[in-house]
């Protein structure tokens, strides 16, 4: 499972943590809000008992200083009932029945009355003998307080996905350098080691470039160090084994024959043997550091020509057919060094498992070449495992390395072409097919 995204990570982050500072202030707001309501509320009930204590006593003066009892500076009028010393009730508003209260003339209270929760704010006027109670639902606040609390979210609510869809755009443009610098390494060969560039990258990504550019300098020098290495080791090797190979000669001409003879000839197989493995690890060395081919328009039958001719002689000793059959015209896009070594591949591997009397052919097509012979092939479930490298077949015949055909794949590869294996000749032995990129015929 892959993790998600950076892009994703700061979005969510950033409206995880908006929504949290915007609940939190919400919640701020709410309560500051419900907390002005009651303020507001209750200053309407005193002021209300206020108002119908002077309204009582047309005769005076209306003082609110007259009435005794606490006070809020926000009042208005509300609904009420007046009682006189004894407890009767003298006026009452038309609606909401408070007479049936209970509580002590002290200030504000809550009561149920008739079922409905009450706040109640209660007057002492002992100018009148008489005392006012003034009420309100407590659903009203209720009520309110929950349009506040709608009204608190509502905008929240709707500004979330703007917002997040905002950050979305933004994230996505702070972090275009950082994709820039990733498409640019991601459109990169697996052999191009320059070093990355950097110029539009954020301040936070530049010490990761530097150490990708240190990293990638340290593997390019790491890569020359072996490169050396290989064909310094390559050219040590060829020079004892060519002696070798020469005194080996030598004593085979002056020895008569015997034991001796046929041990020396077995010291020169050995030693042609090591010759042929040191080339091919060579060759697949250039190979594998190899970062582009120089490919150009050629016909391919006479390079597949060329090649058979370089062979004929080694399998004439062998007494193996050897010919080139297919299209004068065909071509393709390739490197004619390459093209070479990679037939001199295949018809080395045929030359070593084919049997006496047996035939190879080089077959040229429409920007293809295949070698076919009726050696004992490969198997179906093998062919996929023999082209990596020092894996050799089931029923592989002579001396070989098992490089041949990784050779020849990483050749393909370069150019781009399609690897194959099947049948070849008569339903036995094995086809070899490369397919170039076909060129239109001149």
């Amino acid at each position: 499972m892959s993790a998600p995204s950076l892009r994703r990570r700061i979005l969510l982050l950033g409206l995880g943590s908006l929504a949290l500072g915007l609940a939190a202030m919400g919640g701020v707001v709410y309560v500051s809000a419900v907390h002005e309501v009651n303020e507001l509320f209750d200053a309407e009930l005193a002021e209300s008992a206020r108002m119908l204590a002077d309204l009582r006593s047309p005769g005076q003066e209306a003082r609110s200083g007259d009435a005794t009892g606490p006070g809020h500076p926000y009042e208005r009028k509300l609904a009420f009932v007046m009682r006189d010393e004894s407890g009767a009730v003298l006026l009452q508003s038309r609606f909401g029945d408070l007479a049936d209260s209970r509580v002590p003339c002290q200030g504000y209270d809550e009561e149920r009355i008739g079922g409905v929760d009450w706040k109640l704010f209660c007057l002492q006027v002992p100018e009148q003998r008489m005392a006012v109670l003034v009420g309100q639902q407590l659903a009203i606040r209720s009520e309110l307080e929950g349009r506040i609390l709608i009204a608190q979210l509502v905008p929240y609510l709707l500004a979330l996905p703007l917002l997040g869809l905002l950050t979305w755009f933004a994230v996505g443009r702070a972090l275009a350098p950082l994709s820039a610098l990733s498409r640019q390494i991601a459109g990169r060969s697996a052999r191009n080691l320059e070093p990355v560039s950097g110029t539009d990258a954020p301040e936070e990504i530049e010490p990761l470039v530097a150490e990708l550019n240190r990293l990638l300098l340290r593997v390019q020098r790491t890569i020359d160090d072996e490169k050396r290495f290989t064909a310094d080791a390559a050219h040590e090797l060829r020079t004892p084994l060519a002696a070798i190979r020469a005194q080996t000669e030598l004593a085979l001409r002056r020895l008569p024959g015997g034991d001796a003879t046929f041990a020396l000839g077995k010291v020169i197989q050995g030693v042609d043997r090591g010759a042929h493995l040191v080339d091919q690890l060579l060759a697949l060395s250039r190979l594998d550091h190899a970062e582009e081919i120089r490919r150009e328009s050629l016909a391919l039958r006479p390079l597949a020509e060329r090649s058979v001719a370089q062979w004929r002689e080694r399998f004439a000793a062998a007494q193996v057919a050897l010919g080139v059959s297919g299209d004068e015209a065909a071509r393709a896009r390739v490197d004619a060094a390459l093209v070479e070594i990679l037939l001199d591949n295949l018809l080395s591997n045929a030359l070593r498992h084919v049997a006496a009397g047996g035939r190879v052919t080089i077959e040229v097509g429409d920007g293809a070449l295949a070698v076919e012979d009726d050696g004992p092939g490969i198997p179906e479930h093998a062919r996929e495992r023999v082209l990596q490298r020092f894996v050799r077949g089931p029923d592989a015949r002579g001396t070989g390395s098992g490089l041949g055909l990784s050779i020849v794949a990483r050749i393909a590869a370069l150019h781009g072409a399609t690897l194959s294996l099947s049948t070849g000749l008569q339903g036995r032995g094995l086809r070899v097919a490369v397919d170039f990129i076909a060129e239109a015929r001149a």
